[in-house]
C-alpha cells in the first residue's frame, strides 16, 4: 500500500482543486490556450438545423429574393424607357431645327437674288424649285412711292417670298419679305394709281 502512495509531500482536496489538477484537468495545459480551441472547433463546425432566430435572418438575408430582383428589373427597365423616349424626342427635335435653318438659309439666298433682280417682274407671282422637296414663291408689289408717282422718279417695292419643303407626309413653309428701290417706268404706270 504504502509503494502505491505517489511521492512528494501529500497535498489535501482543496489544494487539489486550486491548482487544477481536479476534475480531469490538465494542469500543464493553460486555460486561455484550451478556451481557444474549443472557440476554433465551436467555428468549424457546420451549421446546425436549430439555429437561433438571429443567425436564421442572417442567413437569409445573404442573398436577394426573387420579389426584390422582379422590383429592380421593372425599375431598371422604366429608367431606361425614359431616357430612350427622351433620346428620341430629342433627335426628332434636332432634325426639325435642321430643316428650318436650311429652309431659311434658302430663302435669304433666294431674297438677296430677287432684291437685285432686272427687269423687276411687278405685280405678279413667281416661282421655282430648289430641289425636289424644296420650293418657293415670290410676289413683287409696289408698296410707297412720293408723289406724284411719274416716270424716273424712285418707288419702294415689297418682296415677299415663301419656302416650301416637304418633311414626312406634311409640307411645311416659312415667309420672309424684303424691300428695294426701283425707279418708275412705262410698264409700272398701271401699278401707281393709289400712289398718285
Amino acid at each position: 500500500m504504502n509503494a502505491l502512495r505517489p511521492e512528494g509531500p501529500a497535498c489535501s482536496r482543496d489544494e487539489l482543486s486550486r491548482s487544477g489538477r481536479g476534475a480531469g484537468v490538465n494542469p500543464r495545459v493553460p486555460r486561455g490556450r484550451t478556451a481557444v480551441r474549443s472557440a476554433s472547433k465551436a467555428a468549424l463546425a457546420p451549421a446546425r438545423p436549430g439555429l437561433g432566430l438571429r443567425d436564421r435572418f442572417t442567413t437569409r438575408r445573404q442573398g436577394f429574393s426573387l420579389i426584390e430582383m422582379i422590383v429592380a428589373t421593372a425599375i431598371l427597365a422604366t429608367a431606361i424607357i425614359g431616357l430612350l423616349t427622351l433620346t428620341s424626342v430629342s433627335l426628332s427635335n434636332a432634325a426639325v431645327v435642321r430643316e428650318y435653318d436650311r429652309a431659311a438659309m434658302l430663302a435669304r439666298s433666294k431674297m438677296s437674288e430677287l432684291l437685285e433682280v432686272h427687269p423687276v417682274p411687278l405685280g405678279r407671282p413667281i416661282e421655282g424649285a430648289f430641289d425636289e422637296s424644296t420650293r418657293w414663291q415670290a410676289r413683287l408689289d409696289p408698296f410707297d412711292a412720293v408723289p406724284p408717282a411719274t416716270l424716273g422718279r424712285r418707288m419702294l417695292v415689297r418682296v415677299d417670298l415663301t419656302v416650301f419643303w416637304i418633311s414626312g407626309e406634311r409640307e411645311k413653309f416659312i415667309q420672309i419679305e424684303g424691300y428695294r428701290s426701283l425707279r418708275i417706268r412705262d410698264e409700272h404706270q398701271g401699278l401707281l394709281g393709289g400712289f398718285r
